[in-house]
Formats: structure tokens, C-alpha cells, sequence
């Protein structure tokens, strides 16, 4: 959450974080007239770094096994 002063530097803030970080999902959320830009992580985006993650600790379980070799006959 950040908060701003006035809703011109919030527009401001929210076009070029949109542009640098296009996973987050940012929302407007005023409280007692403060002014904040909520940003939460797009449920596309948390997905894949989760698949991604799975991914890498099957890789490295599969490295590790592949390092113990397999037992003569």
C-alpha cells in the first residue's frame, strides 16, 4: 500500500508502476480522505511463479538423484 497527497501523483505513480510491474494488480482504496494505491500480485502471474517454482524443486530433485547414480547390478 502507498499513500499519496493528492490523486494526480496517485494517477501519476499508478501509470508507471502499471508499465514497470505489469503483475500487480493496483487498486484505488481512499480511507478518512487519504488517498492509497493498493497493489496485490495478478492470480495469472502468482500462478505461474508457483508452477515455476514446482518446476525448479522437481529439476533439482531429479539432479540430485541423477548425482547418487543408480546401484550396480
Amino acid at each position: 500500500m502507498i499513500r499519496f497527497r493528492d490523486a494526480e501523483t496517485r494517477d501519476k505513480a499508478r501509470a508507471i508502476i502499471g508499465e514497470q510491474i505489469p503483475d500487480l494488480l493496483l487498486t484505488d482504496a481512499s480511507l478518512g480522505g487519504e488517498l492509497r494505491l493498493v497493489a496485490t500480485i495478478r492470480p495469472e502471474a502468482q500462478k505461474r511463479t508457483q508452477e515455476f517454482a514446482l518446476k525448479q524443486n522437481i529439476q533439482t530433485l531429479h539432479n540430485r538423484i541423477n548425482e547418487l547414480g543408480s546401484p550396480s547390478p
